[in-house]
């Protein structure tokens, strides 16, 4: 009995701690991607994309990027992160790049 209600007690304190969240951010504070285009509309096998970014953040919290690709006939890749120096966590410019899969070769560059 006593170890049941200890299990209740458990289940009941992550049951009300999932329904807990964090304070919406205030307006102006989130990262906006600026300007983003891709090098070519359509690539080849092999090929290499390579997507431009610029983001700014006010307060510089801006510490990862996440890029998720589907790819027609394949599916869906996992999800990447990129990990920003602290130089970078105001303001970026550059590019992303990704390396698609080639039958001619046995791995990726």
């Amino acid at each position: 009995m006593k170890k049941s209600l200890w299990f209740f007690g458990l289940f009941l304190f992550i049951a009300i701690q999932g329904c807990v969240s964090l304070p919406a951010s205030p307006p102006g504070t989130k990262p906006t991607i600026t300007h983003a285009f891709m090098n070519m509309e359509r690539g080849r096998y092999g090929s290499i994309l390579k997507i431009y970014i610029e983001a700014d953040d006010p307060k510089g919290y801006m510490f990862r990027i996440a890029t998720v690709v589907d790819q027609v006939g394949y599916g869906h890749y996992p999800t990447d992160w990129i990990y920003l120096k602290p130089q970078y966590q105001h303001h970026l410019i550059g590019y992303l790049q990704w390396n698609t899969f080639s039958y001619h070769a046995s791995w990726m560059p």
